[in-house]
């Protein structure tokens, strides 16, 4: 996400025509469309992932945030995004600490499909605001969790069949 994390300020300097003022919203169209793709794709992944391993009894404590924290470091590995590992760790604690607690009924894992990638979205969009230039309306920021979210309940409608 942090390609997608840079301010179009350098714009002001250029002397911009109509041409490439279209260009140019065209280009952060795209470059946000792939960027909620993306999240939705992560989200859907690790929803699933972990939803097996929890519908089967096979996660143990810690398990979510050692997932969650390998899945973004090797991400951050490849791309530039190391300051979004925090953002997974903490993420990751609290879905262990809400996985501990909550019953292991159908309808609560399905509230823990949407708050896991909600929260770890969350957690981001402020990582982001705070380290980078980020220059996505109020309206992108706040809804990327919630899309995310909605990816994970989704995916634990296929999961936590009644």
């Amino acid at each position: 996400m942090k390609a997608y994390a840079h301010s179009p300020a350098a714009l002001a300097t250029e002397e911009l025509t109509e041409s490439s003022v279209q260009e140019h919203a065209a280009l952060h169209y795209h470059e946000q469309s792939s960027a909620v793709l993306g999240a939705i794709v992560l989200s859907i992944i690790l929803v699933a992932g972990l939803g097996m391993l929890i519908r089967r009894k096979m996660a143990p404590r810690g398990t979510v945030t050692l997932v969650l924290t390998a899945l973004v470091a090797s991400i951050a590995f490849m791309r530039e995004g190391k300051e979004l590992v925090p953002a997974a760790i903490a993420a990751g604690i609290l879905g262990d600490i809400m996985l501990a607690y909550i019953p292991r009924t159908q309808w609560w894992m399905r509230a823990w499909c949407f708050v896991l990638p909600f929260l770890y979205y969350t957690f981001v969009v402020i990582t982001l605001n705070i380290t980078a230039d980020f220059w996505w309306s109020i309206h992108m920021q706040a809804g990327l969790p919630v899309i995310t979210g909605f990816a994970g309940l989704l995916t634990s409608l296929l999961l936590f069949r009644g």
